[in-house]
């Protein structure tokens, strides 16, 4: 095999789905898989490239077995809960920040979604060809550092690194979450001039920043799940608030004085 090094020399040069350059149908796996994300993601370690070697087993499943990518149906009312814990639940998308995502496929006529968890980003171009599902509406979860959060000469532990307002949740620094929403399907060309880590911003895209937050515990009804079910309700057009019983009647005792049976108390 002809030496086709990559970022560095102890790392060879592969294609975006683990493969040789040189040989079609050799993979690489383990540390070797850093060569793609080296000094971007924690694909040199153990608890990165863990991640990313069930991403490579899964690709095999449907390139050389046709089995899809493992993923669950939702409607749309249960997205926001199920977003929810996998952005305080999630291991790949959090140790493999910027390399692999949550693809979610949203279906407008049965307004039902497709969840797919830690799929590789630069294979997105590719979705229907390494997963055998595709989509025109694409709503992308990435766990992302802000564009400026570290470098040469940056201080990390700079005064004014802790974005503090759900209003400016888009200057977060530390790691957080990131929804893009896209209304055509992610080409190659889209990636150009790129930088790892963070998704095209091509005309039609939607973008979300949950806060950041020291703890990575993003499960404040105001700060964190307010404002995504907002922007869940904005790029799907429909109302999610979550209405039982019990906070209907709530709601109309606090409008008005209701007329309630004795007998009906007594029941509960």
């Amino acid at each position: 095999m002809e030496k086709n090094l990559g970022r560095i020399k102890k790392y060879p040069k592969i294609r975006y789905d683990y493969q040789s350059f040189d040989y079609d149908h050799l993979y690489f796996a383990g540390t070797l898989i850093h060569s793609i994300d080296f000094r971007k993601s924690s694909g040199g370690f153990i608890h990165g490239f863990r991640y990313i070697t069930r991403a490579l087993h899964r690709i095999f499943e449907y390139c050389y077995h046709q089995q899809k990518w493992p993923s669950i149906s939702l409607s749309w009312f249960s997205l926001t809960n199920y977003l929810i814990k996998r952005i305080n639940e999630a291991d790949g998308i959090y140790q493999m920040f910027g390399q692999l995502v949550d693809v979610i496929l949203i279906d407008r006529i049965n307004r039902q979604c497709r969840y797919l968890e830690e799929y590789p980003v630069r294979l997105l171009p590719r979705l229907e060809e390494i997963t055998g599902y595709t989509s025109d509406n694409l709503l992308i979860l990435n766990m992302q550092y802000g564009m400026n959060y570290s470098g040469a000469g940056r201080d990390v532990f700079a005064f004014d690194r802790i974005s503090a307002s759900v209003d400016t949740a888009d200057r977060s620094n530390f790691l957080h979450p990131v929804l893009y929403y896209y209304d055509s399907p992610l080409q190659e060309k889209d990636f150009d001039n790129v930088k790892s880590g963070f998704l095209p911003l091509t005309s039609s895209v939607r973008i979300h920043h949950i806060i950041e937050n020291v703890l990575t515990l993003w499960m404040h009804p105001d700060e964190h799940i307010l404002p995504l079910r907002i922007f869940l309700e904005n790029i799907l057009n429909i109302n999610l608030e979550q209405r039982t019983v019990i906070s209907y009647a709530r709601k109309r005792m606090l409008q008005k004085k209701l007329t309630i049976p004795v007998q009906f108390y007594a029941a509960i």
